[in-house]
Parts: C-alpha cells; sequence; structure tokens
C-alpha cells in the first residue's frame, strides 16, 4: 500500500495540511519543520501524486524544451544544463528536436501544449530564410498566453528572451586578433544564420575601426553541411595572396573541422595558420592545440531560462524581461599569442 501525506501527518504529529505546504516548500512552514517532515517522507518511500498535485494547482511541474538539432555540441551543453535547473526546481523537462524543419518545430510546440506542459523553452530559429514563419508561432503562442522563453537570440516581439551578443563577441576576438599582429584575417560563416551574420557585423566593425581593409575573398560564406565545403574552402584560403595568418570561424565546431583539414596538409597550429572559433565547446583546452575562442555559458542561458519561464508560469501579468549575456574572450594557443609579437602603441 502507498504512503499518503496523512501516514507522514501521523509519525510527525502534525496536521496533513502542514505536511503538503511543507513537502512544497512553503514559506509559511519553518526550515525545521519542512526539514523534519521531508526526513520522514524520504524514510517512509512517500511518492507524490503528480496527477493529484496537477488537478488542484492545474500545473504539470513540466516544461518543454524545443532545439533544432545537438550536431553542436554547444547545444548538448545547453540541455544537459535545462535539464539540471528544470531539476532544482523540482519540474520535467521534456525535449523534442526539431532539426530545423520549421513544420516540425510547430508541430511539436502544439504537441507539447497538448500534453499540458506549463510552459516552453525555445531555442531561436536561426535560419534566417525562416525567421518570419518562426515569428508566427510565437506571436501564435503569446496569443494564446501561452508562457515561453526564447533562447540564444532576440527577434521582433515583446516576450521574454535571453540573448547573446553576438557582434560584440566577435569585435572583441578581432579587436584581439589584430592587437597582437595578424591582419590577414578570414572569416568563414554559416550565411543563412542569423547569429553568424551579427558575428560577421562585429568582425567588420573591428576591422573597420583599426583601419584594416575588408577583402571580400576572405570572407567565406558556406552552409559548411558537407565535408567537400571545407575541403573547397581550405584550397581557398591557402592559395590566397597574401594568404591569411588565422581564420576565424563561426563556431568551434567548424573550427575543428578546418583543424583536421589544416592537419592533412601537413599545417601546424599557430605557426602556419592560427584559427578561432565561437561558443567554447567543452574540451578545448585539452586539444593538442588549445582553441581561441568566445565563450557563451549554457549554464548561464539554461539557468536564467528555467527561472524566468518559471516565474511567469507562477505570475502570467508579471513584466516580460529581455536580457542581453555578454560573451567572454577565451584567450589560448590556437591564435599565434605566442608567436606573434603584440603591436607598439
Amino acid at each position: 500500500m502507498s504512503v499518503t501525506i496523512k501516514d507522514i501527518a501521523k509519525e510527525a504529529n502534525v496536521n496533513f495540511s502542514t505536511v503538503s505546504l511543507a513537502l512544497n516548500n512553503h514559506p509559511r512552514i519553518s526550515s525545521e519543520t519542512k526539514a523534519k517532515i521531508n526526513a520522514i517522507a524520504k524514510k517512509l518511500n512517500y511518492i507524490p501524486n503528480i496527477s493529484a498535485t496537477s488537478l488542484k494547482n492545474k500545473k504539470t511541474q513540466t516544461i518543454g524544451l524545443v532545439i533544432h538539432a545537438l550536431t553542436n555540441p554547444f547545444f548538448v551543453q545547453l540541455l544537459a544544463n535545462a535539464e539540471d535547473a528544470a531539476y532544482d526546481h523540482k519540474n520535467d523537462l521534456i525535449v523534442c528536436f526539431s532539426g530545423y524543419k520549421m513544420d516540425r518545430e510547430e508541430e511539436y510546440m502544439n504537441l507539447l501544449m497538448k500534453r499540458k506542459v506549463d510552459g516552453l523553452l525555445i531555442t531561436h530559429m536561426t535560419n534566417n530564410v525562416q525567421e518570419e514563419s518562426f515569428l508566427k508561432i510565437l506571436k501564435k503562442l503569446k496569443e494564446n498566453k501561452f508562457p515561453f522563453v526564447l533562447l540564444m537570440e532576440d527577434i521582433d516581439l515583446d516576450c521574454n528572451c535571453i540573448y547573446i551578443d553576438y557582434a560584440k563577441g566577435e569585435y572583441d576576438l578581432i579587436n584581439y586578433l589584430i592587437k597582437i599582429g595578424h591582419k590577414h584575417i578570414a572569416f568563414a560563416y554559416n550565411g543563412t544564420m542569423s547569429k553568424s551574420l551579427k558575428k560577421l557585423e562585429g568582425y567588420k566593425k573591428a576591422l573597420k575601426e583599426n583601419g584594416i581593409e575588408i577583402k571580400p575573398e576572405l570572407i567565406i560564406s558556406k552552409s559548411f553541411n558537407t565535408y567537400k565545403h571545407y575541403e573547397e574552402i581550405t584550397e581557398q584560403l591557402l592559395s590566397a595572396n597574401p594568404r591569411p595568418t588565422v581564420l576565424v570561424t563561426a563556431d568551434d565546431y567548424m573550427a575543428l573541422r578546418f583543424q583536421e583539414e589544416f592537419r592533412n596538409r601537413g599545417l601546424m597550429i599557430p605557426q602556419d595558420i592560427a584559427l578561432a572559433g565561437f561558443d567554447d565547446i567543452a574540451f578545448l583546452n585539452h586539444l593538442k592545440f588549445p582553441l581561441t575562442t568566445v565563450r557563451i555559458s549554457p549554464e548561464k542561458i539554461a539557468k536564467l531560462g528555467v527561472e524566468m519561464l518559471l516565474g511567469q508560469i507562477e505570475n502570467p501579468e508579471a513584466e516580460l524581461k529581455k536580457i542581453v549575456i555578454d560573451p567572454e574572450l577565451i584567450i589560448r594557443e590556437s591564435c599565434g599569442v605566442k608567436t606573434i609579437m603584440p603591436i607598439k602603441s
């Protein structure tokens, strides 16, 4: 026979309403009483009746996360951190992967709402070709007063949002590379991704402010979804005159792929060509060539996102907020900092 709140109340010598409040961490109950009741609940192997709690509170203690893909290790970290943050707040997390397909994105959001999740964390649909359709989906959620938080990028909508200042992150990186002596700086990015276009803005701004000519042949836009793209661009870069002293990529995953191409051609990083990325995915500092990059904290994004979403669920009329996160420049050996003399001021 399953243990009930009344069983805990009997052993704790309190009424069952006190037990209910204590198990739900209500501020009216003292810390001492909460600790005592939670200890008894654990000893008796008490398992709360989620269905009954949901009917009473009209909440399922479940939130959804719609994410596009796990090919980029950054999003694997974001997923793990979101699960941790939800768990810390006694919420379950249901995850759906859209594969950058807009019809699937909308289908999953509708499915999660039917499953009665209390709210959604949604990573921005970064393909700028589909931004208008993505915006329509978010407007529909807002019209239905369904709680959601947009992660990673801002959008033209009054909604809760946590986004990254990608342009500033790239600007800081390029500025640093110029400071240590690089003048021929190549930039590779996926031109269909809105966040990559913001990084391109930062790249160009830094070059302009330092009086360095922006050379179209050093700005490479591809989808980068096949090995052949990396091979072609590597050949293009190495045959350029003058050849770039550093390649900056829009994310770390791309940097790792280019590193393979350089290695296959017998090139050493940073002696023959320097390399830098963006995101600071796990394990980069353990590579043979520790990668210079721009750090975005998936833990911070997930924690703030879950807290913001739960706040909106608890108080639907609360003021909507947009929080910008500044990336952090991470200097490692791949940029050539040990081999290139700094420019004297």
